[in-house]
């Protein structure tokens, strides 16, 4: 079974957004299911705790980055309580250089709020979490270039939550 990144190790990548992603800047880059549970629910300890996964020395705005793209990961992709989603939110909010990149439609036509920052510290790519207004929940993570607006790469998120369901492979 994979669900948000699991695999069958029961441990899950956290922050692959953007282009070498973290797991070259981390000290490990799988975490556990009771990690994942394990996190805080206070966007200030959770900021904390993915910080300490990340070698040591990275500061400034490559942590500001990292941080933002592990927040995103984590909301978007891994199975954490809804305490730990509306920290992460909470912490990709507070991180400097994050901008609010106000409606944006996903590629299934749904509109969103969004909020942006440059990919690996890029001001020429960004990477956007659109988030539904509704709900508060994610529904897609697009890299896109600032030149043009254009989405070069994007995950959309149709539903989010645990499955006994095997997943219709095409």
């Amino acid at each position: 079974m994979r669900a948000g990144g699991l695999g069958g190790s029961a441990a899950a990548h956290v922050g692959t957004c953007g282009g070498d992603g973290v797991g070259r800047r981390a000290r490990s880059s799988d975490i556990t299911l009771g990690e994942l549970r394990g996190l805080p629910a206070d966007p200030v300890a959770l900021k904390d705790a993915l910080a300490r996964r990340l070698k040591p020395g990275t500061k400034g705005v490559e942590l500001d980055t990292l941080l933002f793209e592990m927040g995103v990961h984590l909301v978007s992709e891994l199975p954490v309580s809804s305490e730990v989603r509306a920290a992460a939110y909470r912490l990709i909010a507070g991180l400097p250089g994050v901008v609010s990149t106000g409606a944006v439609t996903d590629a299934l036509g749904r509109q969103g709020r969004s909020v942006a920052m440059g990919a690996d510290g890029s001001a020429d790519q960004m990477l956007r979490l659109v988030i539904d207004p509704a709900d508060g929940l994610p529904l897609a993570v697009q890299h896109y270039t600032t030149a043009t607006g254009e989405v070069v790469s994007a995950t959309t998120v149709t539903r989010i939550g645990w499955t006994d369901d095997r997943p219709d492979l095409p």
